[in-house]
């Protein structure tokens, strides 16, 4: 035992000499790099990078609405089951026990649409430009998305590829416990023979959280210039480059500046859907027809657009970019950076400009039925109203409505409770009964 103890004394240090020899050697990223371009091969680390950044916006899905209660009964079913009780003394109680029972009604249709407010996710780019040494990276980047057109209301979520990493909460739970029973037993001196027992216990726990984070960026997004700019500030941790995606949600109205810095107002226009064209289907009508015009049910919903007098033509921003860039020039051939020669080069190059949201998102088209032989489109004249362009949502809808004129044979002039008319104004307006064969569907229905 003692000789092994003296061969393990006398073996540490050369073992502990050995692993010495290859700490202070780090295999690097590498020996040398060149960088080639039109320019000609040079060394990489003479090469200084430069940066740009660009954004593009999709659509924001809605949530899906939640699913309706199968168990809910139709709104008929209240009345049912009031009747149900057959009592008019229990009228008021019951009415409120079906109302509890039947559930809350349904929600009121929507009859209004704002076009000016997108729901939208931006996507920022900050990217580097190559040749570029591949150990420099971007420290810090400032961006800037303005907008002439529209303003940002808010913002509420943002991502990038570095974000805080939480290694989670380690619970540390230690317990001590002690029992002890004692037996109490009288002398033997004692002239008369006693017992007892006597128990304890005692525990002693503690409980220590500990989270442990590392942060590798810190990110800001703020909304400045009267909501027409959106500024997202990123500032890099140890190692981390920052030429990436950044992710954000927001929300934009459209809101081309006018006199004073206010939006201009929208407009608003008027956009119908039909039910449906059919009879519902009963137990004796396996094969339900087509409605008759005057049956048709002909909803309408407000919807507020962008004016047009500032041509509908999309949001375009203008994307600035500010960056610090760590050049590294010299003692790059380890991992370690504590050897490195740094430069730190803090550029504003020249503003890029973006299509921010197309025309075809900012402004969506709606659809009408217009005449070949004048170009007038058709309009819906509602009684004690004025007559109101036949708008609708999409282009299918306008080419179902223009099927079933057709389908139903004749030139229709009331459906719904409204009267279909093409003005042709010269001097006095001029009524005119449309004409199937005279119709086709289009963009616009003013």
């Amino acid at each position: 035992m003692f000789r092994a103890r003296l061969w393990l004394a006398a073996a540490l240090p050369l073992v502990t000499a050995a692993c010495g020899t290859t700490t202070d050697q780090v295999v690097g990223r590498y020996a040398s790099v060149n960088c080639t371009d039109s320019t000609g091969t040079t060394d990489c680390t003479a090469r200084y990078p430069s940066a740009s950044a660009s954004a593009v916006s999709i659509v924001t899905q809605a949530s899906p609405p939640a699913a309706a209660s199968a168990s809910v009964p139709p709104d008929r079913a209240l009345a049912a089951c009031v009747a149900a009780f057959g009592d008019e003394k229990m009228a008021a109680a019951s009415k409120d026990y079906c109302a509890a029972l039947v559930g809350k009604p349904a929600p009121a249709p929507v009859t209004s649409i704002d076009r000016t407010v997108y729901h939208r996710t931006l996507i920022v780019t900050v990217r580097k430009e190559p040749p570029f040494n591949p150990a420099d990276r971007l420290e810090a980047t400032d961006v800037t998305i303005s907008t002439d057109n529209a303003r940002f209301d808010n913002w509420d979520t943002v991502a990038t590829a570095y974000t805080t990493i939480n290694a989670g909460t380690a619970q540390l739970t230690q317990a001590r416990g002690a029992t002890e029973n004692l037996s109490l037993g009288a002398p033997s001196t004692f002239p008369f023979a006693a017992s007892g027992t006597f128990g304890g216990s005692q525990t002693d726990t503690r409980v220590e959280n500990l989270t442990a984070s590392a942060q590798l960026e810190s990110l800001t997004a703020t909304i400045d210039c009267d909501g027409h700019c959106l500024k997202i500030r990123r500032q890099g941790g140890y190692g981390v480059d920052l030429a990436g995606n950044t992710v954000i949600k927001v929300d934009m109205t459209y809101c081309p500046a006018q006199g004073g810095g206010e939006c201009a107002s929208p407009e608003s226009t008027t956009v119908f859907a039909v039910t449906s064209y059919k009879k519902p289907a009963t137990d004796t009508i396996k094969k339900p027809g087509w409605l008759a015009p005057g049956d048709l049910e002909i909803t309408s919903k407000q919807v507020s657009i962008p004016p047009s007098k500032y041509g509908r033509s999309g949001i375009k921003a203008k994307v600035g970019l500010t960056y610090t860039l760590r050049h590294v020039f010299g003692g790059d051939p380890t991992y370690e950076e504590a050897d490195d020669k740094v430069q730190e080069i803090t550029v504003t190059p020249s503003d890029s400009t973006v299509v921010l949201i197309p025309g075809r998102d900012a402004a969506p088209p709606m659809f009408g039925l217009h005449r070949y032989s004048d170009q007038n489109a058709l309009k819906f004249v509602r009684p004690g109203k004025n007559p109101t362009g036949a708008c609708f949502d999409t282009y299918g809808e306008a080419e179902d409505f223009l099927a079933y004129l057709r389908i139903i044979h004749g030139d229709p002039s009331h459906v719904g409770g409204m009267t279909l008319e093409f003005r042709k104004i010269s001097g006095d307006h001029i009524l005119t009964r449309p004409a199937l064969k005279d119709m086709y569907v289009d963009v616009g229905c003013d």
